[in-house]
């Protein structure tokens, strides 16, 4: 992970300094079909912010906020490149940007929305270790809404396996962490059908409409991991044992 992370510094680094040729080399008129050296420096100070990050997600233990914030700007830092590139292909060929109804562009906004909402809770759930608080699906330990404490479980600022006063997180918290992460699921798919339905709607945006229904189905078809449920004696005791094992 850290080799690979330092060599996406260094690439980042050479497209920034490529970035700055470029603009100097380019007189007035045809900067404007040259990439703004703007935005590879601003990626630049961006993976050197989530270097800091790594080395707290290390220095601390695992500590759930951090590691979460950590995992999210790696999500911007993707969108970052992804945005760069995406606008260097339309100066190259000159293309220019489609014209959307103002109704889908608030839609595709609102979903950006909820699809950042959705890795973050994902995020919050992986670094809680709430991935087993539920082995069914679409039930929870046999139950449609078993007991859960959101309160406990969202205390952003607390320690691995650790409530916010300091004693063990409940398991309880953990069902609810996991499953505040597949009700919002449910939310995010409603919206990005929303979206492709909409997109098909329009010919210079039917082709993503299509994608992204495409994309819907995909993980509406991927596999879900399911196990045997604990009983509700064990599953409390054996989450204690285990959260006490990783926090050490």
């Amino acid at each position: 992970h850290r080799y690979l992370a330092t060599g996406v510094g260094v690439l980042i680094i050479a497209l920034t300094v490529i970035a700055w040729v470029q603009h100097r080399r380019a007189g007035a008129e045809a900067r404007a079909a040259v990439l703004s050296p703007w935005w590879p420096t601003f990626t630049l100070v961006w993976v050197c912010m989530q270097g800091a990050f790594g080395a707290l997600t290390v220095t601390m233990k695992l500590f759930p906020a951090i590691v979460t914030l950590h995992l999210m700007g790696g999500i911007g830092l993707l969108a970052l490149l992804a945005l760069q590139a995406s606008r260097q292909s339309q100066l190259a060929a000159q293309r220019s940007t489609a014209a959307l109804s103002r109704g889908l562009r608030a839609l595709m906004w609102a979903t950006l929305a909820a699809v950042v909402m959705q890795v973050a809770l994902g995020g919050w759930v992986s670094t809680n270790y709430a991935v087993l608080a539920c082995t069914e699906f679409p039930a929870c330990q046999g139950q449609w809404w078993p007991p859960m404490d959101f309160r406990q479980g969202f205390t952003l600022w607390r320690d691995l396996g650790a409530a916010g006063d300091g004693g063990h997180i409940s398991f309880a918290a953990l069902t609810a962490i996991h499953y505040a992460h597949r009700l919002a699921a449910y939310a995010v798919m409603l919206v990005l059908l929303m979206l492709a339905g909409l997109l098909a709607r329009e010919e210079a945006s039917r082709r993503y409409g299509h994608a992204v229904l495409a994309l819907v189905a995909w993980q509406r078809q991927a596999p879900v991991p399911v196990m045997p449920a604990p009983t509700a004696t064990e599953a409390p005791v054996a989450w204690q044992r285990a959260l006490r094992f990783v926090a050490r």
